[in-house]
């Protein structure tokens, strides 16, 4: 019997920063862009693993094995 996945806390899509959150001079480290684009990519790799778990779940029950039992 395969293990029950472990629940993942979904992460909500990040909103770009404000015009007023961004000095614009460059010399922030880390700048609030910076924390946006990291937020973002970690969000659009959830969404990657979200829609292969969800294709191989529709694969699998589209092609149920057969098992040595069932034969």
């Amino acid at each position: 019997m395969p293990a029950a996945p472990i629940p993942v806390k979904l992460l909500e899509k990040p909103e770009p920063p404000g015009s007023n959150e961004c000095c614009g001079s460059g010399s922030c480290c880390p700048c609030v862009w910076d924390y946006y684009r990291e937020q973002l990519a970690l969000w659009q790799q959830q969404q990657q693993q979200q829609q292969q778990q969800q294709q191989e779940q529709l694969q699998g029950s589209a092609n149920p094995t057969v098992t040595n039992a069932q034969r």
